[in-house]
Parts: structure tokens; sequence; C-alpha cells
């Protein structure tokens, strides 16, 4: 069963030296991203598995935690300690940084489209 922590619990994780692995598409990322973090997306994961420090406690992030429960799956499997962010970069930016923007993603074709929220003032 893959471990799933919050916001909260994730920001001290990373605190005590953490890493977070970002498993969303690279457009994704550029729109929107916590700092520091690494990016592979899920679909790259297993073909830069050993890009990944094995020595670290692994924190993986997506857009809402769908795709971040798939790769701490995949790590663990592999001997990796992971756990999946609850709620993603979406819940981060709700609980933890109001900063981070928002976004929601259209797939056309085999292009992705990243459609920022404007924040209400």
């Amino acid at each position: 069963m893959v471990t799933e922590i919050s916001c909260i619990a994730a920001k001290k994780a990373l605190e005590n030296g953490a890493v977070l692995l970002d498993v969303r598409e690279k457009e994704e990322y550029a729109a929107s991203r916590i700092e520091p973090s690494m990016l592979i997306s899920l679909g790259e994961l297993q073909s830069k598995i050993k890009e990944i420090p094995k020595n670290k406690f692994i924190l993986t992030l997506c857009h809402h935690g769908m795709r971040s429960m798939s790769a701490a799956h995949f790590l663990e499997s592999n001997g990796f300690q992971a756990a999946s962010v609850r709620g993603g970069i979406e819940e981060w930016s709700k609980k933890i940084d109001q900063k981070i923007p928002k976004y929601t993603k259209r797939i056309i074709g085999n292009k992705i489209e990243i459609l920022l929220f404007e924040k209400k003032t």
C-alpha cells in the first residue's frame, strides 16, 4: 500500500532532507512548480530511475495526486522509501504557498495545452 502524506507533512519532510519528485509533464512543470524539485514525468520514470537518489526519502507530486500515487508505488516496488503528496500541487497551492499558479490542462492530439487560472485579489 502506497503512503500518502499531507502537504504540511511533506513540507516538513522536505525541510529534513527529503527529495521532491514531480512526475507531471514538462509543460505542467514549466507553468507551475515547487522549488526545489526534480522533474521526471511518470512516463519516463522507469527509464530514468537511476537519476533518483535511493538514499533519500522521495516525495512524489503531480497535479491532483493520481500520477504521484502510481509513481510512489513504482518507487516502493523498486526499493525506494517514497510517499505521494495528497492533493498534488493543487493542494500545495491552497495550503502551503498561494503564489504557486493553479492551472488546468487539455490534451489535444499529442500536445498538452496549459491554461493558468488568474489569481483573484
